[in-house]
């Protein structure tokens, strides 16, 4: 009888074990896919229906990625833009209402690939979806995972090993330069961004407060600044200058700089 219940038991658990191994080798009909056209870098948070939470992080140079789990298992979803933001693309935003749009279009696109789409204005996100054909993997792979599954070298046989290389002191890439708002006033990213910063700090904005729009000197200064929240009643901001990634400053200045030439254009600076 012993024998008898032994043998059922490891029956039960290795039907268990096998359910669950092809429960996870089922291929997904459809998977969600990121498309950052925002030019920020972006962190973005999702839950899946088994309650599992998950955090992807896509660098300014990645335009699209796609997500580990299918589209059908994911709860929620929402992203924020890395690094430090106050005001403007300052809070976490949610992409609950596109997952739910994606996820009711299912039936009619079977073994399709979702999109969501996010992009920006002048003054706030724009979140878009879409459908592709599924080209699984050729557009997402990232590129630390392409680094991993590269082929290792192999050292041929019977010879004596090669000395590696002296190291090379590493050299500073330019999207990864940091800088300060003096920085930029004085050259650092090119006359250009210079002349931006100058014609934000210059403008006139008594017209456009008045109209309840916001006072892109202070934002410059935020965007290159540590910012430190009062915790009285009283809120109010303690500033200090800080350095920022140089890619960063450029889009913190271009993007300022839309906005100023929309608020040209509306009569609300001098």
């Amino acid at each position: 009888m012993h024998s008898i219940y032994s043998k059922l038991s490891i029956t039960l658990l290795l039907f268990s074990v096998m359910s669950e191994l092809q429960a996870a080798d089922v291929a997904c009909n459809n998977r969600l896919l990121i498309e950052n056209r925002s030019g920020w870098a972006i962190t973005l948070f999702y839950t899946t229906n088994a309650g599992g939470q998950m955090e992807l992080a896509m660098r300014q140079g990645d335009k699209l990625k796609e997500l580990d789990t299918c589209l059908d298992r994911i709860a929620t979803m929402s992203f924020e833009r890395r690094g430090k933001v106050w005001g403007l693309y300052g809070s976490k935003v949610s992409l609950d209402t596109q997952l739910r749009l994606l996820q009711g279009q299912l039936g009619a696109n079977r073994n399709k690939d979702g999109v969501i789409v996010i992009d920006t204005t002048m003054t706030d996100w724009k979140l878009s979806t879409r459908w592709e054909g599924a080209v699984r993997g050729s557009l997402v792979m990232p590129e630390e995972v392409w680094q991993e599954e590269k082929a290792p070298v192999v050292q041929p046989k019977h010879k004596a090993p090669v000395p590696a290389p002296a190291q090379k002191p590493s050299v500073q890439k330019p999207h990864e330069m940091l800088v300060t708002l003096s920085d930029v006033q004085q050259g650092e990213l090119g006359a250009a961004y210079a002349k931006k910063v100058r014609d934000i700090i210059q403008a006139d904005y008594t017209q456009a407060e008045k109209k309840g729009k916001v006072n892109l000197k202070t934002q410059l200064v935020r965007e290159f600044s540590d910012v430190a929240v009062a915790t009285t009643k009283k809120v109010g901001d303690t500033l200090s200058s800080t350095s920022i990634n140089s890619e960063d400053a450029k889009n913190s200045i271009d993007m300022l700089t839309r906005t100023l030439n929309k608020y040209r254009s509306e009569g609300l600076i001098k």
